[in-house]
């Protein structure tokens, strides 16, 4: 949940009311049929992996994610999150006085 600013159109108060967070689904199918994982840090997809055979079953879904663990556990995506990071950081205009 989050909050939100509105405006009572009866009073003209503004008050915060808690609306449902919109959540991005982070799994999606292909053209191919084909269960699609996307790993995203800072709005940068990093990983995107994909299940094997085209039927997108639990079991296949649970292999594409314990590669992805594994993936974490060895520091392999290391370079990536700070490339996203990175950019990320570079976003932000400094002023220097």
């Amino acid at each position: 949940m989050k909050y939100r600013s509105s405006k009572d159109s009866a009073t003209g108060l503004r008050k915060q009311i808690e609306v449902p967070n919109r959540i991005e689904p982070w799994w999606f199918q292909s053209a191919q049929g084909k269960v699609c994982i996307s790993v995203k840090y800072c709005n940068c997809t990093i990983v995107q992996r994909q299940t094997q055979r085209g039927s997108g079953s639990a079991k296949e879904l649970i292999e594409a994610l314990t590669a992805i663990k594994t993936a974490v556990l060895a520091g392999e995506l290391d370079a990536a999150i700070d490339s996203a990071a990175t950019t990320l950081r570079s976003g932000f205009a400094r002023s220097v006085r």
